[in-house]
Protein backbone atom coordinates (compact mmCIF):
# COMPACT_ATOMS: atom_id res chain seq x y z
CA UNK A 1 0.00 0.00 0.00
CA UNK A 2 1.25 3.45 -0.88
CA UNK A 3 0.60 6.86 0.56
CA UNK A 4 -3.10 7.54 0.62
CA UNK A 5 -4.13 3.90 0.41
CA UNK A 6 -6.07 2.39 3.28
CA UNK A 7 -8.52 -0.42 3.80
CA UNK A 8 -10.46 -0.80 7.01
CA UNK A 9 -13.74 -2.43 7.96
CA UNK A 10 -15.83 0.72 7.50
CA UNK A 11 -13.80 2.88 5.13
CA UNK A 12 -11.30 2.42 2.29
CA UNK A 13 -9.38 4.95 0.23
CA UNK A 14 -6.83 4.98 -2.52
CA UNK A 15 -5.33 7.50 -4.89
CA UNK A 16 -6.05 6.31 -8.45
CA UNK A 17 -4.39 8.61 -10.92
CA UNK A 18 -5.45 12.14 -9.99
CA UNK A 19 -8.56 10.95 -8.12
CA UNK A 20 -8.90 10.05 -4.47
CA UNK A 21 -11.30 7.11 -4.31
CA UNK A 22 -13.18 6.83 -1.00
CA UNK A 23 -15.50 3.91 -0.31
CA UNK A 24 -17.75 3.63 2.73
CA UNK A 25 -19.14 0.44 4.17
CA UNK A 26 -22.87 0.35 4.86
CA UNK A 27 -22.28 1.67 8.38
CA UNK A 28 -20.64 4.92 9.51
CA UNK A 29 -16.83 5.02 9.54
CA UNK A 30 -15.14 3.93 12.75
CA UNK A 31 -13.40 6.87 14.44
CA UNK A 32 -9.98 5.16 14.30
CA UNK A 33 -10.30 4.50 10.57
CA UNK A 34 -11.65 8.00 9.97
CA UNK A 35 -8.68 9.56 11.80
CA UNK A 36 -6.22 7.42 9.82
CA UNK A 37 -7.95 8.51 6.59
CA UNK A 38 -7.66 12.19 7.55
CA UNK A 39 -4.01 11.82 8.58
CA UNK A 40 -2.89 9.88 5.51
CA UNK A 41 -4.82 11.89 2.94
CA UNK A 42 -3.96 15.27 4.46
CA UNK A 43 -0.48 15.21 2.96
CA UNK A 44 -1.49 14.15 -0.57
CA UNK A 45 -1.15 16.93 -3.13
CA UNK A 46 -1.32 14.90 -6.36
CA UNK A 47 -5.09 14.44 -6.64
CA UNK A 48 -7.53 16.97 -8.05
CA UNK A 49 -10.80 15.07 -7.71
CA UNK A 50 -12.50 12.78 -5.23
CA UNK A 51 -14.93 9.96 -6.00
CA UNK A 52 -16.95 8.86 -2.96
CA UNK A 53 -19.07 5.70 -2.86
CA UNK A 54 -21.21 6.72 0.07
CA UNK A 55 -23.75 3.92 0.25
CA UNK A 56 -26.34 5.59 2.46
CA UNK A 57 -23.89 6.53 5.19
CA UNK A 58 -24.25 10.02 6.56
CA UNK A 59 -21.37 11.85 8.20
CA UNK A 60 -21.88 13.55 11.55
CA UNK A 61 -21.32 17.30 11.98
CA UNK A 62 -17.69 16.93 13.06
CA UNK A 63 -16.89 14.62 10.14
CA UNK A 64 -18.53 17.02 7.67
CA UNK A 65 -16.35 19.83 9.02
CA UNK A 66 -13.23 17.63 8.91
CA UNK A 67 -13.88 16.53 5.34
CA UNK A 68 -14.47 20.13 4.25
CA UNK A 69 -11.11 21.10 5.72
CA UNK A 70 -9.43 18.07 4.11
CA UNK A 71 -10.82 18.93 0.65
CA UNK A 72 -9.42 22.46 0.98
CA UNK A 73 -6.06 21.30 2.32
CA UNK A 74 -5.63 18.75 -0.47
CA UNK A 75 -6.60 21.27 -3.15
CA UNK A 76 -9.40 19.04 -4.44
CA UNK A 77 -11.34 20.81 -7.18
CA UNK A 78 -14.33 18.45 -7.51
CA UNK A 79 -16.04 15.84 -5.34
CA UNK A 80 -18.47 13.35 -6.89
CA UNK A 81 -20.58 11.46 -4.37
CA UNK A 82 -22.28 8.26 -5.53
CA UNK A 83 -25.29 7.39 -3.40
CA UNK A 84 -28.33 5.18 -3.73
CA UNK A 85 -30.49 7.83 -2.10
CA UNK A 86 -32.09 10.54 -4.22
CA UNK A 87 -32.42 12.65 -1.06
CA UNK A 88 -28.69 12.40 -0.34
CA UNK A 89 -27.92 13.08 -4.01
CA UNK A 90 -30.04 16.22 -3.84
CA UNK A 91 -28.40 17.35 -0.58
CA UNK A 92 -24.91 16.88 -2.04
CA UNK A 93 -25.89 18.71 -5.22
CA UNK A 94 -27.33 21.59 -3.16
CA UNK A 95 -24.06 21.69 -1.23
CA UNK A 96 -22.34 21.98 -4.58
CA UNK A 97 -24.32 25.11 -5.35
CA UNK A 98 -22.66 26.65 -2.30
CA UNK A 99 -19.16 25.20 -2.65
CA UNK A 100 -18.86 24.79 -6.40
CA UNK A 101 -17.05 21.53 -5.63
CA UNK A 102 -19.60 18.81 -4.77
CA UNK A 103 -22.09 16.97 -6.94
CA UNK A 104 -24.29 13.98 -6.16
CA UNK A 105 -24.83 11.05 -8.53
CA UNK A 106 -26.89 7.87 -8.49
CA UNK A 107 -25.04 4.56 -9.03
CA UNK A 108 -25.97 4.24 -12.70
CA UNK A 109 -24.40 7.68 -13.27
CA UNK A 110 -20.85 6.63 -12.33
CA UNK A 111 -19.52 7.40 -15.80
CA UNK A 112 -21.08 10.88 -15.51
CA UNK A 113 -19.39 11.23 -12.12
CA UNK A 114 -16.00 10.40 -13.65
CA UNK A 115 -16.67 12.93 -16.40
CA UNK A 116 -17.54 15.55 -13.75
CA UNK A 117 -14.19 14.78 -12.10
CA UNK A 118 -12.47 15.20 -15.48
CA UNK A 119 -10.96 11.73 -15.22
CA UNK A 120 -8.70 11.01 -18.16
CA UNK A 121 -10.30 8.39 -20.39
CA UNK A 122 -7.24 6.20 -19.93
CA UNK A 123 -7.87 6.13 -16.16
CA UNK A 124 -11.64 5.41 -16.31
CA UNK A 125 -11.30 1.64 -16.37
CA UNK A 126 -8.67 1.50 -13.62
CA UNK A 127 -10.77 3.75 -11.40
CA UNK A 128 -13.94 1.73 -11.97
CA UNK A 129 -12.17 -1.60 -11.38
CA UNK A 130 -10.63 -0.35 -8.15
CA UNK A 131 -13.93 1.18 -7.01
CA UNK A 132 -15.70 -2.14 -7.53
CA UNK A 133 -12.94 -4.01 -5.74
CA UNK A 134 -12.96 -1.79 -2.65
CA UNK A 135 -16.77 -1.72 -2.62
CA UNK A 136 -16.83 -5.52 -2.65
CA UNK A 137 -14.35 -5.68 0.25
CA UNK A 138 -16.58 -3.40 2.32
CA UNK A 139 -19.78 -5.09 1.16
CA UNK A 140 -20.99 -1.84 -0.38
CA UNK A 141 -23.43 -2.91 -3.12
CA UNK A 142 -23.74 0.51 -4.79
CA UNK A 143 -21.99 -0.17 -8.08
CA UNK A 144 -21.68 -3.97 -8.11
CA UNK A 145 -24.40 -4.45 -10.71
CA UNK A 146 -24.01 -1.19 -12.62
CA UNK A 147 -23.41 -1.79 -16.30
CA UNK A 148 -20.99 0.70 -17.77
CA UNK A 149 -19.13 1.25 -20.96
CA UNK A 150 -15.93 3.08 -20.13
Amino acid sequence: MGLGDGIGKTLAWEAVGKVLLVVHATRPPAREEWNKFLDECGSIRTVRGCLVLASDVQLDALQRKEIGNLVKRMGIERVAVITGSRVTQSVVTALGWLTGVHKGFLPHQIVDAMSFLKVDENDNTALLVRARSLAALLQNPLIAEVKTAV
